[in-house]
């Protein structure tokens, strides 16, 4: 029978769980029972139907152009090691969980903000990547690519900050792709930066004409009400061609870690760097999945049991504890494991720019 540890993790989970951010928000979430994902990468283009034979009681639907990828989900790793030691000491006030459980609680518990903040920065990376490259580059190495087309990336003919670029001409092309290329039946989109293109913007001859600024916005019914994006800030909008445009800043960054090989390690960047920028319909669709929880076969059976209940309680926070055997039982690695895969259901949904400063 697992053991019931909700009485640790109600504490130590919760009160360092990281702050949610901006990016990571815009996805919806799901939790797969399994380490793969099979979806549909390109909306069907020539989807038809004709009338069959008399009596077959139907119509036939042609899928041709219909294009299905399977994604592997990536598995993050994040754990402390633990020897024996530390299963088999006990610290003050843990006796209702017996000798060697309580401490191994104790030491997630304690590291579960780092662990946290290690996950959310993992996601917010993989949706900048996502929708600005079009593809996401592994730890290993490997990529995930998203089979996004080289027109849904606008490279702006004029920097931003030249009072006569056609910054409105852009983004309205941006929508009429989102709108032909995506089959997307919409008429409100979100552009967002890392706001230092956000007063060029608002700021330019053209954009003036038809901008509203703040006025009249309600901001529940915008799709992104400000209470659900922390770390962001609505600066304004503007209405053209049939299109209405909300001008989002956020300035979100994290630091690179060191000894990965990484460029710039080390440094702290933005998820949107300072030139790019990401357009998005209002109802877009994006996911973020989550693989399925892990189990180790070489722990002992009591063990194993209390380890599974620690998955168990964390799976609603997509955050799961694991055991890994070394060496027999001498070593045990514990920590937090998360998978998170970051997909763009329809990647001719959106638009991402280069070239703004």
């Amino acid at each position: 029978m697992p053991v019931d540890l909700n009485t640790y993790f109600a504490g130590g989970f919760e009160r360092k769980k990281a702050t949610p951010q901006f990016l990571t928000n815009l996805c919806k979430e799901v939790l797969t029972n399994k380490a793969t994902v099979e979806l549909d990468s390109r909306v069907v283009k020539s989807l038809y139907s004709v009338d069959l034979p008399q009596c077959t009681g139907g119509r036939f639907h042609d899928l041709s152009g219909y294009e299905s990828f399977k994604y592997k989900i990536p598995q993050y790793n994040d754990y402390t090691a633990l020897t024996d030691k530390w299963f088999l000491e006990r610290p003050f006030g843990a006796i209702p969980y017996g000798e060697r459980v309580a401490d191994a609680v104790e030491e997630v518990a304690k590291n579960q903000g780092i662990f946290s903040s290690y996950q959310a920065n993992a996601k917010s990376k993989q949706v900048s990547d996502g929708l600005l490259n079009g593809e996401l580059t592994l730890l290993n190495g490997d990529k995930i690519k998203f089979n996004k087309k080289a027109t849904h990336d606008i490279a702006a003919a004029k920097k931003y900050s030249d009072s006569s670029a056609k910054i409105v001409d852009e983004l309205m092309k941006g929508c009429q792709l989102i709108v032909d290329d995506g089959k997307v039946a919409d008429c409100e989109f979100h552009f967002i930066s890392n706001g230092s293109v956000t007063n060029p913007i608002l700021l330019n001859d053209e954009v003036q004409k038809l901008a509203k600024r703040m006025d009249g916005i309600d901001r529940v019914a915008i799709g992104m009400p400000v209470e659900k994006c922390p770390g962001a800030s609505l600066s304004g909008h503007l209405v053209g061609d049939g299109f209405t445009i909300y001008i989002w800043s956020f300035k979100g960054g994290f630091t690179v870690p060191t000894g990965y090989k990484f460029a710039g390690e080390g440094t702290t960047q933005r998820f949107i760097p300072d030139d790019r920028a990401i357009l998005l319909p209002k109802n877009h669709d994006l996911t973020m999945f989550y693989g399925g929880l892990v189990t180790c076969p070489n722990m002992s059976p009591n063990m194993q049991d209390v380890f599974n209940s620690i998955q168990i309680i964390k799976a609603k926070e997509y955050a799961y504890c694991y055991p890994k055997a070394n060496a027999g039982t001498t070593t045990l690695e514990h920590g937090v494991k998360a998978a998170p895969l970051f997909v763009p259901t329809n990647p001719d949904g959106y638009v991402s720019y280069s070239n703004l400063m």
